[in-house]
């Protein structure tokens, strides 16, 4: 770190480890697939159990923090935790509820609903509920009483849709979540039930890939399996492995960028989501024998750090969406900067932007801005990165922030 506290790049992967509080040392930019022994010693011994329960308590610990809102994906909000003695009270005898649509087979894609999501998303809430100290329903057992009818008669009807994302991700989802809150206290049956219909596997491919291993990992800690941990966060830290044949298309490239959709960039949406996923599963494992390898670090790293931060500027990220033609609604227009847009700072970073895609150098300042999601605040004047408080200044030669 210089006197000025600006930590150069080459430290940058380090800064990264402390912003997800990760506690490993960082070697090079090394890029090779993990082996399956990390925690191999730690096989069926009262260590592994006990890391297991500690990636237990920090994953409730992660979606408690979210907010009284449950959150499975797509922006779709359907219950609440303080709400999970109304859902309780609502349920039928049966295991239903009265205003669920079991039947509804709609796809849940561009904001539309699933009825049944309306289902899952109150199961969760529940479980929340009853391991949140701060939810009128703590430790109630009316709760998981409610839990195994609901359960039970989600298996009696298994809902679908049109949509393989709610069926494949999005209810495995659901169901894992609630194995690793409750799966514990569940009747037998209903546990079983949760099992049975988290269909999550190990995948290395892309977003879908780490969503549907997420899944599969959820279902192994809840059993505490420490096999098939180990082979779930093998597969986790090779969905962000680059590959360097330009054959694959759903893959981070040499550049750092992603790819979905076939060879097109989509670093954002997907991309974002990937590193999200990838880092969180991290963070959960940090300082147990199932922690990614500094190799696995270094490669979400090169990820996030080289690649998509550049994509990023303020609140506007570089669009994604052109694996699909275009319609009035989603054509976008180039134009000549509008007053209004110089009224708002934007005209600078336009020349800018055009300055760039020339070759030219760039000169002006950019706005500092913040993504929610990774918690990155980048500023393009000094072409810099802060992670946790800390500012990285890029070095001369790197790539210019547009």
């Amino acid at each position: 770190m210089t006197e000025n506290g600006v930590v150069p790049l080459p430290d940058r992967r380090r800064v990264l480890l402390g912003g997800l509080g990760l506690a490993a040392g960082v070697a090079g930019l090394t890029l090779s697939v993990p082996t399956l022994a990390r925690a191999a010693e730690a096989s069926g011994s009262q260590a592994a159990t006990d890391d297991i329960q500690l990636i237990i308590e920090r994953l409730q610990q992660r979606f408690l923090a979210q907010g009284d809102q449950v959150r499975i994906a797509n922006g779709i909000f359907l219950a609440r935790t303080s709400e999970a003695l109304a859902y309780v009270e609502s349920l039928r005898a049966d295991g239903s509820w009265p205003n669920v649509d079991y039947g509804d087979t709609t796809s849940s894609a561009n904001g539309r609903v699933w009825s049944p999501y309306h289902a899952l998303y109150r199961m969760i809430a529940m479980a929340h509920a009853y391991r949140d100290p701060g939810a009128a329903g703590y430790g109630k057992p009316e709760l998981i009483e409610a839990l195994n009818r609901a359960l039970l008669y989600w298996d009696s009807v298994k809902p679908t849709s049109t949509n393989w994302w709610e069926v494949e991700i999005g209810k495995s989802m659901a169901m894992g979540r609630v194995s690793i809150f409750v799966g514990d206290k569940l009747s037998t049956e209903a546990r079983e039930v949760t099992y049975v219909h988290n269909t999550g596997r190990l995948d290395p491919a892309g977003a879908n890939g780490s969503w549907r291993t997420e899944n599969y990992l959820y279902e192994a800690v809840a059993k505490h399996a420490t096999a098939d941990i180990e082979q779930g966060y093998a597969t986790m830290s090779q969905t962000v492995a680059v590959d360097g044949s330009g054959k694959v298309t759903e893959a981070v490239q040499v550049d750092s960028s992603f790819w979905a959709h076939g060879a097109q960039l989509y670093s954002e949406g997907y991309g974002m989501a990937l590193f999200t996923i990838v880092a969180a599963w991290a963070d959960v494992a940090r300082g147990t024998s199932f922690a990614f390898s500094p190799e696995d670090i270094d490669a979400i790293a090169f990820y996030i750090l080289d690649g998509t931060r550049w994509l990023i500027r303020g609140e506007i990220g570089m669009m994604y969406l052109g694996y699909r033609p275009p319609t009035p609604s989603t054509a976008l227009r180039v134009t000549r900067p509008t007053s209004s847009s110089r009224s708002t700072g934007w005209s600078g970073p336009m020349r800018e932007t055009r300055r760039h895609i020339s070759g030219l150098p760039t000169i002006s300042a950019g706005r500092a801005g913040r993504t929610a999601s990774s918690g990155i605040s980048i500023s393009g004047a000094r072409s810099s990165l802060r992670i946790c408080g800390t500012r990285m200044e890029s070095s001369p030669g790197s790539i210019p922030l547009v």
